[in-house]
């Protein structure tokens, strides 16, 4: 159903909060990813990162696509890096269609997300 959004965060490292996101990233559910991507960035320290992990995702529509570059300046501004962890076509495609990729990291596994630093 659209508009259908869940979000798990967890902590690996002191330094690293983890978000993942499962459902479908457009209109409807764009500002709670936003929200919950602020959220994750609070409190970490300079330096930290926020993972957001997409692997459930099974849809990125236009408006998941400007919350991941907003919240890519956001985060970057306050000393802090986003990554992406994406592996499904329906994720990656628009990330690489808009260059995205090219603009903020993206791993096909969270394992590299968590091991980049």
């Amino acid at each position: 159903m659209p508009g259908d959004i869940a979000f798990h965060n967890r902590t690996p490292r002191p330094d690293t909060m983890v978000v993942t996101v499962s459902g479908e990233i457009d209109m409807v559910t764009g500002s709670q990813l936003r929200d919950h991507l602020d959220a994750a960035c609070q409190g970490l320290p300079a330096g930290g990162q926020v993972v957001a992990d997409l692997r459930s995702v099974s849809f990125l529509g236009c408006s998941g696509l400007n919350v991941l570059a907003a919240a890519n300046e956001r985060i970057q501004r306050s000393g802090k890096h986003l990554r992406v962890v994406a592996d499904r076509p329906a994720v990656l495609r628009p990330l690489q269609l808009t260059m995205l990729d090219q603009k903020l990291p993206v791993d096909v596994t969270l394992r590299a997300a968590l091991a980049s630093r």
